[in-house]
């Protein structure tokens, strides 16, 4: 049987990963188009973006004009992980 936790703390990791893919991917990006392009509410992303964040993967940019207007960008930190990940599936796809 599996257990339920480890169940929903990978898929997590796995949602996680997603999405600081499309970060890395698409630097800039709202919690809005996030949450748009993974079919999930807001709230959900926010989850995961506080996550990121205090793992220093995601930086927050507030716009000048609108303060609740964020851009996402990833970290130094963020962008490699990235590349392990990208390094991995490559890995995972050759076997």
């Amino acid at each position: 049987m599996i257990n339920k936790k480890l169940y929903i703390g990978i898929n997590f990791i796995k949602m996680r990963d997603k999405i600081l893919e499309k970060i890395n991917e698409s630097p800039g990006l709202t919690l809005t188009e996030l949450a748009e392009e993974f079919l999930k509410s807001k709230a959900s992303i926010t989850f995961h973006l506080k996550k990121l964040e205090k793992e220093d993967l995601i930086k927050k940019y507030i716009v000048r004009d609108n303060k609740k207007y964020i851009r996402l960008h990833p970290t130094k930190k963020g962008k490699d992980r990235y590349l392990e990940l990208k390094r991995y599936k490559i890995t995972e796809n050759k076997k």
